[in-house]
């Protein structure tokens, strides 16, 4: 039986692709708990209780593909919602159209 992940699972691995001091030490991958998938970066640092990880959550970027006719990945973290071609607008302000000018 495969394993399946849940919200909030993270899988952490050795870097061994690391070729600079600022590239992380360690990196994987986390499920967020409204399914969207993140990547993780660690780093071995010392404080003044000894050692611990320093990390970061990087969100993929939206590919060009899913402005079309869909949301942007963004808002989950808070971005700039516009409607799909298909929802409609919700706004106060009237269509404005040459026959009602005239």
């Amino acid at each position: 039986m495969a394993y399946e992940r849940k919200p909030g699972d993270i899988a952490i691995f050795k870097n061994t692709n690391r070729q600079q001091d600022t590239h992380a030490e360690y990196s994987g991958k986390v499920l967020m708990p409204d399914g969207q998938e993140a990547y993780v970066d660690l780093w071995v640092k010392e404080g003044k209780s000894g050692k611990f990880f320093s990390g970061r959550v990087k969100f993929p970027e939206p590919k060009a593909d899913s402005f079309r006719g869909g949301t942007s990945q963004g808002v989950a973290r808070g971005g700039d919602r516009r409607p799909a071609f298909d929802e409609p607008l919700d706004d106060e302000i009237p269509f404005v159209t040459a026959e009602s000018v005239w």
